[in-house]
């Protein structure tokens, strides 16, 4: 008798509006998930205590955007966020769960894991688990600097770095 296969984790649905939610900042400021709509963005489940978002964490900072498409809804203290963002170089906007709520409302039951949404707030991409699927769907959404602080020494009017050209973009 053979065993059937492992069933993949089943997320939301695509197209479906993705649950909405208010979390604190790293600042204590609460924030809704529509303050950070307008724009395509990857919404990442994490947690500084999991091995792979330790190893995921360098590399937010790595990318083009050093993680702006990015929004990340841990859990924690926020002081562990902000040494984190800071030694990487993150650009991204991190919210801070109590439990596991807000990943509980996206049947995202591991780190890191999380969604493309679009601009719209829809689900528009399948559950992505882990730091590689994650990524590349960072990679390929547009940018905006995150509003967490971490700009890495850029203050306010300092023009930031111009984004490498992709392949078939005029540079």
């Amino acid at each position: 008798m053979t065993t059937p296969p492992p069933k993949a984790a089943e997320g939301l649905p695509l197209g479906s509006r993705a649950p909405d939610f208010t979390l604190p900042d790293l600042d204590g400021r609460e924030r809704g998930l529509d303050e950070f709509l307008g724009k395509p963005r990857v919404i990442v489940f994490f947690s500084p205590q999991c091995g792979f978002c330790q190893q995921m964490a360098p590399r937010i900072g790595q990318l083009p955007d050093r993680g702006a498409s990015l929004l990340l809804v841990s859990h924690g203290d926020p002081e562990e966020h902000r040494l984190m963002a800071a030694e990487h170089g993150w650009q991204c906007d991190v919210l801070l769960q109590r439990e596991w709520e807000v990943s509980t409302a996206y049947r995202a039951n591991g780190t890191p894991t999380g969604y493309l949404l679009d601009a719209d707030g829809c689900i528009a991409s399948e559950l992505a688990i882990g730091a590689d699927v994650l990524l590349r769907l960072a990679a390929t959404s547009p940018s905006t600097a995150g509003s967490n602080g971490h700009d890495q020494g850029l203050t306010a009017g300092t023009p930031r770095p111009a984004a490498p050209a992709r392949p078939g973009q005029a540079a």
